[in-house]
């Protein structure tokens, strides 16, 4: 008995851990100094564990960082025919030379920021050409990825390109690629956005123009599905039912014509009320043809009381109205 206690207790105390680790990591994951690296894929995490040499170049002169950098993504391109994981962690070290994720010292750091030594270069040529090289690594690292069938990993490296030339045709088109790939719909729509960007920079580039047709035709056919999907929901009333919106459509038939109808009644008994008071009928309003003294007399007696009262209102009148020279 007190064993199962025990093991109920146990159980307890590993859900309040596991609940207590989720809340944990939600938190870091909303870190601003963190959201970055959440967002990375796993290839360019590796910038945050460089080698001792990559650490030291670092700190070197710009030459010999951009000598090693060049060195490295020859190295890439060799690998990329054979094997494209190799080839890519090799684009990534290439990479780390300037950009990288920071872990600390103690590589137990909550914030795990992005940097990016490119833009701290002084302007002029060198920086420029430091720009085209990164541009490269990460285009080199998109083709790839796309070999390697990651649609979001190909966005993630060519939106890093365009970051540092927003005008690269390749990255467009690459970017495009996993876009497409993602499988959805919206995805459809960036695709076919890249490429137009990318046509309009380049017009004569056959492959963008074959692709911008074939994406764009797809585009086309499923917003047409997705009109006659939605189009036809609302048509055939799924939100409702049948009966549903029969009832409501008696309902609000019902209560307009009441309405209507409150309306005119109202009308016509001010109209009813209005006229005993200020218009008593007439001797020759009565129905009867020839009518007996009795009915004179009662209609001499309503004239009598209709010409007391409208003499009372008008002297009502006269002593409500301003005098004169008085302002209202």
């Amino acid at each position: 008995m007190e064993e199962d206690e025990h093991a109920g207790n146990m159980e307890g105390m590993q859900d309040v851990l596991k609940a207590a680790a989720g809340i944990k990591t939600t938190q870091l994951k909303l870190r601003p100094g963190r959201q970055d690296w959440e967002r990375a894929p796993d290839w360019i995490k590796y910038t945050s564990w460089p080698e001792t040499d990559i650490l030291a170049l670092r700190q070197g002169c710009l030459g010999t960082r951009l000598a090693r950098c060049e060195e490295l993504k020859e190295q890439g391109n060799k690998l990329y025919e054979q094997d494209m994981a190799a080839a890519i962690q090799v684009y990534s070290e290439a990479l780390s030379l300037w950009v990288w994720f920071d872990r600390g010292r103690d590589r137990a750091s909550e914030d795990i920021p992005w940097v990016n030594s490119v833009d701290a270069l002084p302007e002029g040529p060198d920086k420029e050409h430091v720009k085209e090289v990164v541009v490269a690594l990460f285009n080199n690292s998109a083709s790839c990825l796309i070999k390697m069938n990651q649609p979001e990993s190909v966005v993630y490296a060519a939106s890093k390109a365009l970051e540092y030339d927003p005008y690269n045709v390749k990255s467009l088109y690459r970017r495009a690629h996993g876009h497409y790939h993602s499988g959805t719909s919206s995805g459809l729509e960036k695709a076919v956005k890249d490429l137009k960007e990318a046509q309009a920079l380049e017009p004569g580039n056959a492959q963008v123009h074959a692709t911008l047709v074939e994406y764009s035709r797809e585009l086309l056919l499923q917003n047409k599905k997705d009109a006659a999907v939605f189009g036809n929901m609302f048509k055939r009333g799924e939100l409702y039912t049948a009966h549903e919106l029969e009832v409501m459509r008696q309902e609000a038939q019902a209560a307009k014509q009441a309405a209507a109808q409150q309306e005119i009644g109202a009308d016509e008994e001010e109209s009813r009320r209005a006229k005993e008071e200020d218009d008593p009928p007439l001797l020759g309003r009565n129905k009867a043809k020839d009518p007996s003294p009795m009915a004179m007399q009662q209609a001499l007696r309503q004239m009598q009381r209709g010409v007391t009262r409208a003499g009372a209102r008008l002297e009502a009148d006269k002593e409500k109205a301003p005098a004169k020279g008085v302002l209202i």
